[in-house]
């Protein structure tokens, strides 16, 4: 990696900006002879994290009537129709995030990522969710309709991150409320004594 001075934040960004396309669109020409004819795609996400768990490049491509999931160096494709997917999300750990698949045989992990690509595959899950509730027909999304989804990605993440926080919580909720409880506790404690300071000082001087 390098450095230079004279070269302005934003200069850089755009720089790297340009750096990652170009990854993308190379990427993405490796992967086009590895899809069916008439595969026609509607979004697609990079992962740097493979089937075996080791770095390496792995693709969650969305088409019209699929979710393909591939690694253009070892060719293993995995294909999974949008009618037997009923929602999608994000599980977000410390150091790698997944993108889980409700399906008619129950969750499953579609794919693995690090965090660099977290916010790409957020918006992923938003979009194949919301086609597997039949709040969005394949057919319909364009340009515009991804344009308006993905710019809602902080929402996305604040909501992804408090069910996540929720299913956690669920099974020890028991301790949670203890834990509220002692907590009210302690504090009402700790009031007490300038409490009953103040009713004596009123005493005095009245």
């Amino acid at each position: 990696m390098f450095t230079n001075n004279n070269v302005s934040p934003s200069a850089m960004r755009k720089m790297w900006q340009l750096i990652g396309e170009k990854r993308i669109s190379n990427g993405m020409d490796s992967i086009r002879p590895l899809l069916h004819e008439g595969e026609e795609i509607i979004h697609y996400v990079s992962s740097d994290i493979d089937e075996n768990g080791n770095f390496g490049e792995r693709w969650l491509i969305l088409t019209r009537d699929k979710i393909i999931i591939l690694n253009p160096i070892t060719k293993n494709i995995e294909r999974i129709p949008l009618s037997e997917i009923r929602s999608a999300s994000v599980k977000d750990y410390i150091g790698n995030s997944e993108l889980i698949l409700e399906t008619h045989n129950g969750f499953r992990s579609a794919i693995r990522f690090s965090r660099e690509h977290l916010d790409d595959f957020y918006n992923m899950a938003k979009i194949i969710d919301k086609i597997a509730k039949k709040e969005l027909k394949p057919e319909n999304v364009d340009s515009r309709v991804l344009e308006e989804l993905l710019a809602k990605k902080s929402d996305v993440k604040k909501t992804q991150a408090l069910l996540w926080l929720m299913g956690f919580l669920k099974p020890h909720i028991h301790y949670v409320i203890l834990a509220v409880i002692l907590s009210l506790s302690i504090t009402a404690l700790n009031l007490t004594p300038p409490y009953l300071m103040k009713i004596l000082l009123d005493d005095v001087f009245a």
